[in-house]
């Protein structure tokens, strides 16, 4: 049992504000408080011990809580018609308390201030009427501005990307027309792409074009060694069966050098099937937002799967290269 001793032995009188309670080392004492809970009588008089109080005050009434109604809602934006309010009321959102959500009561675009924490996680505005018992409110997630913008400006740099490819690719077409034409008429025309085309200019070629194949010896070092990395990379659950796709597919597209694109497909089907996933499992389980990453495991191991094929396919690029 802990009490008070010395000259608070018979309570401790505080005036209002706010005060610090401080319990000695427990190295010092043999003791650690691990929780302290001061208590009141009726009229503030010293509270009694818990066993033995018999003045405990009865629980307040609540008041009428007014009417909450959701008129409309997207993931972004939610609005409410609140009726029935006759007095100060706290508006609760039940999501994780979060700085992002500002509401604002519409016609006078009143902000009605910072959230305060609800029940231990939500977020909660103390509405003060001043006027009507009847208001509209909208709870907007101001973030989403911002995210709005980004995608608009990758969407341009997309179309950008894909404008300046294909153009580039029209214009060399053209400059390599023009140097056949213009060769003399003794000269033998090559069919060498090099000779007819900028050599630094981007072009576009097909994965499962033909390729010099490497040796064998070198095709299993450089399997073994990518089916390595790549299993490293992804989730420890589905190491082996990465590592043993992974090399496979790097040691087929060195021997057969056509297909190596199979690596290219299984990039594209890896990402596919993490998308398809993820919105049939929201679609069909309608888990919250706070609870994506618990559910979606399969799909976090389908894009890194996805990323290492990716990786692989990139080296066996390089490989063939450096082998010209």
């Amino acid at each position: 049992t802990v009490t008070l001793c010395g000259a608070h032995a018979k309570g401790l009188t505080m005036a209002a504000g706010t005060h610090v309670v401080l319990s000695a080392s427990g190295g010092t004492t043999g003791l650690n408080i691990d929780q302290l809970a001061l208590d009141s009588a009726a009229q503030g008089a010293p509270g009694l011990a818990p066993v033995a109080r018999r003045d405990a005050l009865a629980a307040p009434t609540p008041g009428p809580s007014p009417t909450v109604r959701v008129t409309s809602a997207t993931s972004t934006k939610i609005n409410l018609k609140i009726t029935g309010a006759t007095g100060p009321y706290w508006l609760v959102l039940g999501q994780s308390i979060n700085k992002g959500w500002k509401p604002t009561i519409a016609g006078s675009g009143q902000i009605l201030g910072h959230a305060t924490l609800i029940d231990g996680f939500a977020n909660g505005w103390l509405v003060k009427p001043t006027g009507a018992s009847t208001v509209a409110v909208t709870l907007r997630w101001t973030p989403q501005s911002s995210e709005n913008i980004a995608l608009v400006v990758s969407a341009l740099a997309t179309v950008a990307c894909v404008v300046l490819a294909l153009r580039t690719r029209r214009r060399r077409t053209s400059r390599g027309r023009g140097a056949v034409t213009s060769l003399p008429a003794t000269a033998a025309l090559s069919t060498d792409p090099v000779l007819t085309e900028d050599i630094d200019t981007p072009a576009l070629s097909s994965p499962f074009a033909t390729a010099r194949a490497v040796t064998p010896g070198l095709a299993a070092v450089v399997a073994a060694v990518c089916g390595l990395g790549a299993g490293v990379l992804v989730p420890q659950a589905i190491f082996l069966a990465v590592f043993l796709g992974v090399a496979l597919g790097v040691a087929v597209a060195f021997i057969a050098p056509r297909a190596r694109g199979l690596l290219g497909l299984a990039v594209v089907g890896f990402t596919i099937g993490a998308i398809v996933y993820s919105i049939v499992l929201q679609a069909t389980q309608h888990f919250p937002s706070g609870a994506w990453p618990t559910h979606f495991e399969v799909a976090n191991e389908l894009v890194w799967t996805a990323i290492v094929f990716l990786g692989a396919d990139a080296v066996v690029e390089l490989v063939r290269r450096l082998r010209r």
